[in-house]
């Protein structure tokens, strides 16, 4: 059988979900698809259950690796994947059953090489949308679908992408934010990206996910995305827009590092803040608050963690 579609599955301890994740991908109304599933050295029984469902389908594929997060688990997928597109499935969502099927068309109709669908938010078993209202990629590519995913969803879940995108990006070992990182790099290769009015991907909210961790390893994975997404500019060619959205992108996790004295944040402050001239000049030019507020948690960290409080407590108040 041709495969056109490659589902690729990272997993790492959630062997409580895989069921319903995978079941959701081999019951697809589109059946010339592939389902890579990468055990990424998880601890508890997620590849017993794998290779059960493996030997009942031959079209699982198996790969058993050692942690290295996500990004480097699909990675290990992609390079193998047969599809002429993939689809991105974290281990613990699942997608509708006809997903596959309505973005695969779209891709046919639209000549799109990157197609993206409406998100489900699931909590106790209950569905609610959790796609923008505005969500809008229609007709973009390059440089300004770059800047368009920078103001809204930064997954790479939920969307059919032409397999070659991938072509020579850069991979790091990040934990958060790694949709982003890839993101911002494939966008660059879109010709046309799509939308579709549809529901095709259900996230799955849970107290294991990795946006509920303790508040120092959330801390240190925070860091270590900021230094990632930084250090792009320094390899791609983006436009001054793109630049200064992310010179702006992280000061909400900025502030909070503030407010709780952090101090491990001045390192990030100083060296992609206020040692370099272009970004501080753009401060002091646009957010002249943000410019007083990072050179005052440098030189003064404990009066100004204790105003950044105060003042988003206010913030606050008035929404």
């Amino acid at each position: 059988m041709e495969v056109k579609v490659s589902i690729i599955i990272p997993v790492y301890n959630v062997s409580s979900f895989l069921d319903k994740c995978i079941s959701s991908c081999i019951n697809q109304s589109f059946k010339e698809i592939e389902i890579i599933i990468v055990n990424d050295g998880s601890t508890d029984d997620s590849i017993q259950i794998i290779r059960k469902y493996a030997t009942a389908d031959e079209r699982i594929v198996v790969v058993d690796k050692e942690n290295q997060g996500s990004m480097l688990a699909r990675k290990s997928g992609l390079d193998i994947a047969r599809g002429e597109y993939v689809f991105y499935l974290d281990g613990d969502d699942y997608i509708e059953k006809n997903t596959v099927e309505v973005l695969y068309q779209k891709v046919i109709d639209e000549k799109s090489d990157y197609v993206v669908g409406k998100f489900y938010e699931v909590s106790g078993g209950v569905k609610k949308d959790c796609s923008n209202n505005d969500m809008d990629f229609n007709g973009l590519s390059g440089m300004d679908l770059v800047d368009y995913i920078l103001g809204c969803r930064w997954s790479l879940s939920g969307r059919l992408m032409k397999k070659s995108l991938f072509d020579g990006i850069i991979y790091k070992p990040i934990y958060m934010g790694d949709d982003l990182f890839v993101n911002m790099q494939i966008a660059l290769n879109v010709q046309k990206a799509t939308s579709i009015d549809a529901y095709v991907y259900d996230y799955v909210r849970h107290p294991a996910s990795v946006t509920h961790r303790d508040a120092n390893a959330l801390f240190a994975l925070n860091l270590e995305m900021i230094e990632a997404i930084f250090y792009l500019l320094t390899v791609y060619p983006y436009d001054q827009r793109i630049a200064e959205r992310i010179y702006l992108l992280f000061f909400t996790i900025i502030f909070s590092c503030m407010e709780e004295k952090r101090m491990g944040i001045t390192r990030i402050l100083r060296q992609y803040y206020w040692d370099k001239k272009k970004v501080k000049a753009f401060l002091w030019k646009k957010k002249k608050i943000h410019f007083l507020i990072v050179g005052g948690f440098l030189y003064c960290p404990n009066l100004t963690g204790s105003v950044v409080k105060i003042g988003r407590k206010i913030v606050h108040k008035l929404k």
